[in-house]
């Protein structure tokens, strides 16, 4: 079936390879359709043109180079609730990977990994932009994923956010601009200076309303380094006090040295 697919896909681009390049009328949009690919990849389409909303399930980020490349990767119907990870891993060394969950439910989730006659089962906490260490041994690898227990959905919770050009740095104060990016106000937040795994100075946020009206809601707060400790060696956190779950993670961490200056 697969190989079908795949064979029709190459006739289809062949015969279409001249308006893919030379002849084509929008010269800055020229795409070569890859739908199966995500499909088979991805668990859904991530990206295509007019395409308004990803329905990919997973993504994935290899560890080395080109590992990519060596590891086959199939999600046959996956679902919101559940999804199963055929990998065959080509080379003959293991490949660690990161898979980042997106059209998922937030929740408890089950890890089946087929290895003999009894699954190995784990459980982890999975939701939209959450993202979990895997590695595929030589040969093949089939995860069953299941959802346990739902969460509270991420687009229903509150968001507290820094980018790079959040972060201000004069000598040894730090100066940070908090931003309200969910479709809820947020509870008392905080700001906090990490030195790898030590916090090294905090400053409280106060409460920040939705931006329902579009305009942002932010909040700025200046943190001060301990004398002989270099800013550029730090991490600028951002957390709700209460340690609530937010609409992603991805948002809360800066470098200092990979600010925007």
């Amino acid at each position: 079936m697969l190989a079908t697919l795949h064979g029709e896909a190459i006739a289809d681009k062949m015969q279409h390879m001249a308006m893919y390049t030379d002849g084509h009328w929008w010269s800055d949009r020229v795409e070569q359709p890859s739908d199966i690919l995500q499909r088979e990849r991805l668990g859904g389409i991530a990206l295509k043109r007019n395409q308004t909303w990803p329905g990919n399930t997973v993504s994935w980020r290899f560890a080395t180079p080109d590992a990519a490349e060596q590891v086959a990767i199939l999600l046959p119907g996956a679902t919101r609730d559940r999804f199963k990870v055929i990998a065959y891993n080509t080379s003959n060394r293991p490949q660690a990977a990161t898979m980042t969950a997106w059209n998922v439910t937030a929740g408890r989730w089950s890890i089946a990994t087929e290895r003999g006659a009894a699954p190995e089962r784990t459980t982890v906490a999975l939701e939209r932009s959450a993202a979990i260490p895997l590695t595929f041994a030589p040969g093949e690898t089939v995860l069953d994923f299941a959802l346990v227990t739902p969460t509270t959905p991420v687009e229903t919770r509150p968001d507290l956010g820094i980018g790079r050009d959040d972060v201000r740095v004069a000598g040894q104060r730090v100066t940070v601009t908090v931003h309200s990016l969910g479709a809820v106000p947020t509870t008392a937040g905080r700001v906090s200076l990490w030195q790898q795994d030590r916090r090294i100075a905090s400053a409280a946020v106060p409460p920040l309303a939705a931006p329902g009206d579009l305009i942002p809601k932010t909040a700025q707060v200046t943190l001060t380094v301990p004398t002989g400790i270099d800013p550029q060696q730090l991490l600028v956190r951002v957390e709700q006090a209460d340690g609530g779950a937010e609409v992603t993670q991805q948002n809360n961490t800066v470098a200092i040295a990979d600010r925007t200056p």
